[in-house]
């Protein structure tokens, strides 16, 4: 196991344990649709800038 996962997986059991899981699942929602909004936002711009 490298330095990435194991961090990645102890911040998982530790926002796990100190937020409650409907507030950590509302928050993991929140971010992802954010991230594929910025993406979408960032491929439609790219796609302009090509044409």
């Amino acid at each position: 196991m490298n330095i990435n996962a194991s961090t990645v997986c102890f911040w998982y059991w530790y926002s796990w344990s100190t937020v409650p899981y409907n507030v950590w699942m509302y928050i993991f929602h929140r971010s992802t649709a954010l991230v594929s909004i910025i993406v979408i936002a960032n491929k439609r711009i790219c796609c302009q800038k090509v044409k």
